[in-house]
């Protein structure tokens, strides 16, 4: 079975730190696969996306830093295609051991907060499971 094209592959942050760490890594990859990265920094009110840019957005320990999240995640809903899907990972509202590089507890958002958010925002076919994951929730919704 054959390794499938997976196209262009946009990873953004918005922690300057963590954008250098990424293109440390894009400069170890062979030029096929690097060519298909765009690594950009973005702001917490700018995702840095063109509209109808992309099928899919993954936010991942970041949803709890964007100040005016149902704003940002309205923004974000003009980023995705026709049938486009947004997933978010963030820590759950429990005990994590202290070598989990976890946000304090009072900076931890509940994942109601984000399922009502997303509704809010016009999302739809929201899912959501805080049990796959030992330490995080996800929560998956379509344009």
């Amino acid at each position: 079975m054959g390794q499938t094209d997976i196209g262009k592959l946009i990873a953004i942050d918005i922690d300057k730190e963590a954008v250098r760490m990424l293109n440390i890594l894009k400069d170890a990859l062979a030029e096929e696969k690097a060519s298909k990265l765009d690594i950009r920094l973005a702001d917490i009110n700018d995702p840095k996306l063109d509209d109808e840019e992309t099928d899919y957005i993954l936010i991942v320990n970041t949803i709890a830093y964007l100040p005016d999240r149902i704003n940002y995640l309205k923004a974000l809903k003009s980023k995705l295609r026709a049938g486009g899907k947004i997933v978010i990972v963030d820590y759950k509202t429990k005990r994590i051991p202290g070598f989990v590089d976890a946000p304090p507890y009072e900076e931890r958002v509940l994942l109601h907060i984000i399922e009502e958010e997303l509704y809010e925002a016009g999302y739809q076919n929201i899912m959501t499971d805080d049990t796959s994951l030992e330490y995080q929730y996800y929560i998956a919704a379509e344009i």
